[in-house]
């Protein structure tokens, strides 16, 4: 029985005196006498060897445990800058071109403050995140919903410490992010998404005019390959399915609108990407210059008149349905893809004229 608990070889390890320094003697899981210097302290000598002593009931060799521990200390050293091409090469690679770019962005600006990003990211905690964020609001001017996507790339990349083993826990989990303003009315009409759509040239005109009757994500669009896409001739919708990550699939809804502006950019295409950039033949990267010249120019705004968004293009769509289609925010929830209904709350937003105007700019023949 006793052989289950202890090791057949196990030694108590023994303190020795030897001049001015101690020694610590021990019998390895091999059977092999071994002699450490244990230092000047007697109190680090047997803290040293309790370690030990603990190491060899559980049949562990302390002088390669005392290697890992050497090794993952180092780990935790590393700083926030120095981890991030690890991060961005074993994390972000699996990542959409955009994230990537959002990634370096985030970092960019973390760089300039060297008391985060020189921190090993083992030292890292909240109320240092919490002060740089507060610093980018009232320094930088930057909102508190800007701030808090910096964070929550922080966070991810301690996550990510973690799951590689180079951190035991994350010391950013249950951070309490900045208060944001919460719903962003956006105030954009059909008539205004029109001549929107018609100041652009094609493909980006397709681009815009897809992604406000479909209320999918820009970075789903521009990557949107022919091959996703299920069409019911039944009722002129289709399916748009996509993998996740772990295999999961998600299908997403597309209406009659939308479906016209795919028919007209596939024609008789059978493969490759929907929207593809006519110079390189691949998908957009970042399309947004040339957008917001143009939003710009039409002086095109969300209600508290900040200049419009192209995500807010998916707050067009969410508040269409409720207000022109009359769908339940249960049914507006899963054409935006959203986990939770409080957040399909905020992307609906009360506008009458918009019952008025159930002519869709699809119903006008397209150039």
């Amino acid at each position: 029985m006793w052989e289950r608990i202890f090791p057949m070889r196990y030694r108590e390890p023994r303190l020795r005196k030897r001049g001015k320094r101690y020694q610590l003697d021990y019998v390895n899981p091999e059977g092999g006498r071994r002699q450490l210097s244990a230092g000047h302290s007697y109190k680090g000598a047997e803290q040293m060897r309790l370690k030990f002593a603990n190491w060899l009931l559980e049949g562990k060799d302390p002088e390669r445990e005392m290697e890992r521990t050497q090794q993952i200390e180092e780990q935790r050293s590393i700083t926030l800058r120095e981890f991030f091409p690890i991060f961005l090469e074993r994390h972000g690679k699996n990542q959409g071109r955009s994230q990537q770019r959002n990634y370096r962005i985030f970092m960019a600006n973390l760089e300039r403050c060297p008391q985060i990003s020189k921190v090993p990211i083992g030292e890292i905690r909240k109320p240092l995140l919490l002060d740089y964020m507060r610093a980018r609001t009232d320094q930088d001017g930057i909102s508190p919903s800007t701030a808090n996507h910096e964070a929550k790339f922080v966070r991810n990349m301690l996550n990510r410490a973690v799951e590689w083993e180079i951190l035991d826990r994350n010391p950013l989990e249950g951070i309490r992010l900045l208060k944001e303003s919460g719903k962003r009315d956006v105030d954009i009409t059909i008539h205004q998404l029109q001549a929107l759509v018609d100041e652009l040239k094609s493909p980006l005109s397709e681009i815009v005019e897809f992604s406000a009757w479909s209320g999918m994500r820009k970075e789903n669009v521009l990557n949107l390959r022919i091959e996703q896409i299920i069409f019911n001739d039944l009722n002129g919708t289709a399916l748009i399915i996509a993998k996740l990550k772990g295999g999961e699939i998600e299908e997403t809804p597309i209406g009659p609108e939308a479906v016209k502006v795919l028919r007209s950019m596939i024609s008789d295409r059978t493969e490759g990407y929907v929207f593809p950039n006519k110079r390189t033949g691949k998908s957009y990267v970042s399309p947004h210059k040339t957008i917001d010249r143009v939003i710009r120019r039409l002086g095109l705004t969300a209600r508290n008149g900040s200049k419009l968004r192209f995500h807010d293009l998916r707050h067009f769509r969410a508040s269409w349905l409720r207000n022109v289609a009359n769908m339940s925010l249960e049914d507006i929830q899963a054409v935006l893809g959203h986990r939770n209904k409080s957040t399909t709350e905020k992307y609906v937003s009360v506008d009458k004229r918009a019952v008025g105007e159930r002519l869709s700019v699809v119903e006008k023949p397209r150039q």
